[in-house]
């Protein structure tokens, strides 16, 4: 039996806490190695061979695919164009010459010119006494049926009153047509009153008579 110094105790000595060990496998071994390796690289494969038609879609889809060739249909040769309904031939019509029992023919204009007028239908609108002026008439002859009788007449008138008139005849044929003028000169008397005057033009073919009329002032010099 020991003895106890002083200050000893009876008691067993605390025992220090236990730490947590860490269990370490040993490594495994080379043959099992290999076959995790091996295994990896199978999955990698299998990855990559899922992987590639999916990036050849999407490759796909970037670049739009060819258009169709079209084929045309044949249809048959176009229809021919339709026949005509019959219908009632129509009239055909005929020229004919413009006929008439009478000439046609026109008194255009009356005036009195100057000696000399170049027909330009202006006239006169004074005149000065002892002055030699034409009495004109201007007409058109369209058609003459045949051979016909023309008559010119020139009529001055003052106040009421015939102080001139003369009238020619002769006979004008089919190929008498076209525009005319005639005319008679006239000398105004130093005589004649001062005033406005009067003449009247009249063509007569055949039956058919017209008349026309221009009027002027006399004044003394």
């Amino acid at each position: 039996m020991l003895a106890l110094g002083a200050g000893a105790s009876l008691l067993d000595p605390p025992i220090p806490p236990r730490r947590p060990v860490l269990h370490e496998s040993p490594p495994p071994p080379r043959t099992i190695r290999l076959l995790i390796v091996a295994i990896a690289l199978a999955i990698a494969v299998i990855g990559l061979i899922l992987a590639a038609p999916t990036r050849g879609r999407a490759a796909g889809d970037a670049t739009p695919p060819a258009p169709p060739t079209m084929v045309p249909t044949p249809i048959g040769a176009p229809p021919g164009p339709p026949t005509p309904a019959s219908t009632a031939p129509s009239a055909t019509a005929t020229a004919t010459a413009v006929t008439s029992p009478r000439a046609i023919f026109s008194l255009d204009a009356a005036r009195v010119s100057p000696v000399n007028d170049k027909g330009d239908r202006k006239g006169l609108t004074k005149a000065r006494s002892g002055q030699t002026v034409w009495l004109m008439m201007y007409f058109t002859i369209k058609y003459v049926p045949h051979p016909t009788s023309r008559v010119t007449a020139y009529r001055l008138s003052y106040g009421g009153k015939t102080i001139y008139h003369a009238s020619y005849s002769g006979r004008i044929s089919s190929s008498d047509t076209g525009r005319f003028s005639r005319y008679v000169p006239v000398k105004l008397g130093a005589t004649l009153a001062p005033g406005r005057y009067h003449f009247a033009a009249q063509l007569k073919i055949g039956s058919k008579s017209e008349k026309r009329w221009w009027s002027f002032d006399l004044v003394t010099k």
